[in-house]
């Protein structure tokens, strides 16, 4: 789990005359994300989630200084996944913090075919996702067969999947949702 130490001594390269992050945007939103961690760090809520990183948009800059922006998305790609395992640790949640419904595997391969690409939105990365339930659906065979399961609700509660923006990519929601649905199955 990435520390709101590391956070706030993160650095990015700053950037002029080519695209970059405008500092400010991106510095906003890291001293969010320490703060958050620290609160999690004494047992408080974070106050920010892996979906409020992932859905963080910074304006472009180009001809004055910015902030790299492979290095920034790659540092935050990192915090997301950090993010998401914290929520992991806890229940998986469903609708109002309620444990989300167990789930088995031939109802996550069903709900799975039943997920519709979208374009210019973001959503996750139909081929990931894929291999993440796959491998899902299979834990869920060796958990109710009284197996150990991998990967386990852990690995599933923090992959990190690639999020598309021009290409068709899968809700990001429905996606969550079918996941801490397989966490609380593997959990229980």
């Amino acid at each position: 789990m990435i520390s709101a130490a590391e956070v706030r001594s993160a650095r990015f390269t700053p950037t002029k005359f080519r695209e970059g992050y405008e500092p400010e945007q991106v510095d906003a939103l890291m001293a969010r994300v320490a703060a958050g961690l620290d609160a999690a760090a004494t047992g408080e809520a974070p106050g920010v989630t892996a979906e409020d990183v992932l859905n963080a948009r910074f304006k472009a800059t180009k001809f004055t200084e910015g902030y790299d922006q492979d290095q920034v998305d790659d540092f935050l790609d990192r915090v997301v996944a950090s993010l998401r395992a914290g929520e992991g640790a806890g229940a998986a949640a469903g609708p109002a913090g309620q444990p989300a419904e167990p789930i088995d595997a031939a109802r996550l391969r069903s709900e799975l075919a039943s997920l519709q690409p979208r374009r210019m939105r973001a959503g996750y990365d139909p081929d990931a996702v894929a291999a993440i339930v796959n491998a899902a659906a299979g834990s869920l065979d060796l958990h109710a067969r009284g197996l150990r399961p991998s990967p386990g609700a852990d690995e599933v509660a923090g992959a990190q999947l690639p999020t598309t923006w021009w290409t068709p990519g899968f809700d990001r929601h429905a996606v969550d949702a079918l996941l801490a649905r397989v966490v609380t199955t593997l959990r229980g």
